[in-house]
């Protein structure tokens, strides 16, 4: 399972995005709040609200390759010492998108909880200690851009056990899409960078499929992912998922 983890810190962030300021000198921004989060550990907060800024101004960007001179800046907000930074760079995206500051915060907080949840019921399903409620051919899809075929989600609805766990609410994306084989080769992408990263910090990169097997293929994701990701409407239209 620290593999599973690991793999949410593969931040690919677009050089579109403006990486390459990251490392430029002092930017304006707004005074750091006094908040519960820990301080960022890799750059300054003046350039994290930057690359905010930018990724507030272009969402839907992806990167097909990262130029060279951009692999020490990459590597440094990808790696798991560089966490604080990712949150913080998540708390401007959401004051940017109008929430106050305490709002922001609680949806960051919630965010957390919802990371230990998944990866608490990651490790269940593959111990197969619990049984989620709906389907068959359940397990984690990975992120990826195979390119043999796509399907777009075609209908989202709220779930309170598609995870298995009936304390906490989740959100249901349906893909019709037809079997092709082996489930474990089914990779989800958005090109929507709030979308694509959040769900790289929180769950790792890894979303919980269900009916993989089935016509009608599920990715089941947690409410406080989603919400942080911009909402239901936001993660139907940008997600997708694929097949070799």
């Amino acid at each position: 399972m620290s593999k599973l983890r690991a793999m949410g810190w593969r931040i690919l962030l677009a050089l579109a995005l403006g990486l390459g300021s990251l490392g430029a000198g002092p930017v304006a921004g707004p005074t750091p709040p006094q908040t519960e989060l820990d301080p960022p550990r890799c750059f300054p907060h003046a350039q994290l609200w930057e690359l905010a800024q930018r990724a507030h101004e272009n969402p839907n960007l992806w990167p097909s390759e990262e130029p060279s001179k951009k692999i020490e800046i990459l590597e440094r907000l990808s790696s798991p010492s560089c966490e604080a930074d990712a949150w913080w760079i998540m708390y401007y995206f959401l004051v940017l998108d109008g929430y106050d500051r305490n709002k922001a915060i609680e949806i960051i907080q919630g965010a957390k909880i919802e990371r230990e949840q998944h990866f608490r019921q990651l490790e269940k399903l593959e111990k197969g200690e619990v049984a989620p409620f709906q389907g068959s051919c359940t397990q984690p899809v990975e992120e990826g851009a195979p390119t043999g075929g796509v399907s777009f989600c075609t209908f989202v609805e709220e779930d309170w056990n598609c995870d298995g766990d009936p304390s906490d609410r989740e959100y249901d994306f349906l893909f019709p899409m037809p079997c092709y084989g082996n489930p474990g080769y089914l990779r989800w992408r958005s090109n929507n960078w709030q979308v694509a990263w959040t769900f790289r910090i929180i769950y790792g990169g890894n979303l919980l499929g269900h009916d993989l097997c089935n016509y009608s293929k599920w990715l089941c994701i947690g409410d406080r992912g989603v919400n942080l990701a911009g909402g239901p409407t936001q993660v139907r239209n940008s997600l997708e998922l694929r097949h070799p």
